[in-house]
Order: C-alpha cells, then structure tokens, then sequence
C-alpha cells in the first residue's frame, strides 16, 4: 500500500538547514498498521503531508497502491482513496458547527456514521458549535469525522492528542476496527515511552 524508497529531504528557514530524512525508506503492507514515533522535529507531519501531496520532498519516490505520489500531486485523495487526519484538528473543519460538518458529507443518516457517531459520544454535541467545545470533544469530532470518510488509507497525525483514557481507549477500539475491516492504519506519535498503540512501530531520529 505505503512504499517510501530512499526518501532524502532538508529543511531551510534564512541561513537554518535541518537535515529530516536521509535515504529513508519503508513500506506498509494492504490491512497493516504502523506507527511512526518521533520527537518534535523529527519528521512525523512533513511524513504525511509528503504521502498526501501537500509537501514537495527533494529526493526519493513515494508510493501508494504502485501509485508515484510525485506525479499524482494534489489528486491524491481522489486517487487513491486516503484521508488525512491533521495534528492540527481545527484546520479540517469546513462549518462552524458539528452538524453541519456531518451533513457536509450527506451521510449523517447512514448506519455506519451513526455508529461511528456513538462510538465517540458525538450526539450530545450536534447542535454546538466547535467554539462551545473542549479540545478533547473538538479532537472526537476531528476523529469521528475521519472515520465516517470510509476511506482505504487512513493518515493521523497525533490522534491522541488531548484525549482522556477513556476517549483515548475508544479510539484505539476504533482503530483496531478499521484495521480488522482491511484498512491500512499510518499513525503518529511522540517519543516510545509514550505511544499507546500496540501496532509495529518505526522510529524516526531528530537530525
């Protein structure tokens, strides 16, 4: 599904170069999961934005279903079937309120979005909107909505982030869900002490 094939890329900001990436390859298997860790710094985000075709990359290809990310460029998503799921959650809202957000796609009825919906304890915050919301209800609907895309490829940048155990454990509930339904799973996350989810891991050095 996932091919990085001797991936090199630096960094510059005025007269600042941080190297990232040095002949840096992997793969992901169809149906696996994998976990990147990695301080801040290391890679993780530019990783993901590079395989969604929002980051150029100097050196190397990348693949994704034998499809060369370089050539497919901002199509990707249409291409391949992928959905990202940014560390930043509120630069992936499109309304100003959750229902809307839902409706958005047309499928607020559809049995799966309902599940999904529930799984993540999203009805109570249907009708408010995301500057009435907690960072942690603002990540569950980040989360909820990207599961309810039903894509193939599923990217997620720091999905934990400013979740509780209990909201933390759903999501890894949900997780293993998708991956048993054949998806393929590319997650971040901090340092290995850390990292809650008990998925192979690759370890990304801060250059």
């Amino acid at each position: 599904m996932i091919q990085v094939e001797h991936l090199s890329h630096r960094f510059t900001w005025g007269n600042y170069e941080k190297h990232l990436f040095n002949d840096f390859s992997f793969s992901l298997p169809k149906g696996k999961a994998l976990v990147l860790i990695g301080e801040s710094g290391s890679g993780k985000t530019t990783l993901l934005k590079m395989l969604c075709g929002l980051q150029q990359f100097d050196k190397g290809e990348l693949y994704i279903d034998g499809n060369n990310v370089r050539k497919l460029a901002i199509n990707i998503a249409e291409k391949v079937n992928l959905s990202y799921l940014p560390q930043r959650v509120s630069d992936y809202f499109l309304e100003q309120s959750v229902e809307k957000e839902f409706l958005l796609s047309g499928l607020l009825e559809d049995a799966n979005i309902q599940s999904i919906l529930n799984d993540f304890n999203i009805k109570s915050l249907l009708n408010k909107h995301f500057n009435e919301l907690s960072g942690g209800e603002i990540q569950r609907v980040a989360c909820a909505s990207f599961f309810a895309s039903n894509s193939d490829l599923l990217l997620c940048d720091e999905p934990a982030a400013y979740l509780d155990k209990i909201n933390l454990d759903l999501l890894k509930n949900r997780m293993q869900y998708e991956l048993e339904n054949g998806k393929t799973i590319l997650i971040t996350t901090g340092n290995n002490a850390s990292n809650p989810w008990p998925f192979r891991h690759l370890e990304l050095l801060n250059r």
